[in-house]
């Protein structure tokens, strides 16, 4: 079985769907069943950017170019960031 390289940690519940960036092989967003996305840089051991709001599970991130990130959740609304 393969043997995680890094492990990243800040959500305080389960992520639910991850989304790499179009534009760097350095950038992911994560959407978490703790109604949070957290922008990443895999070079740094903390996220870049949490954005809170959703009441319930965040799900569906996209990540844009530059940086930019949406979501829908299962409160029934939409957020960005960046």
């Amino acid at each position: 079985m393969p043997q995680a390289v890094k492990a990243y940690k800040s959500h305080r519940d389960w992520i639910l769907a991850v989304a790499w960036s179009p534009a760097s092989a350095h950038h992911l967003v994560t959407a978490s069943q703790d109604g949070t996305l957290k922008l990443w840089d895999l070079r740094a051991a903390v996220p870049l950017h949490t954005v809170e709001g959703h009441t319930d599970k965040a799900r569906a991130p996209m990540l844009r170019l530059k940086r930019q990130f949406n979501t829908g959740g299962r409160s029934r609304s939409a957020r960005s960031g960046q």
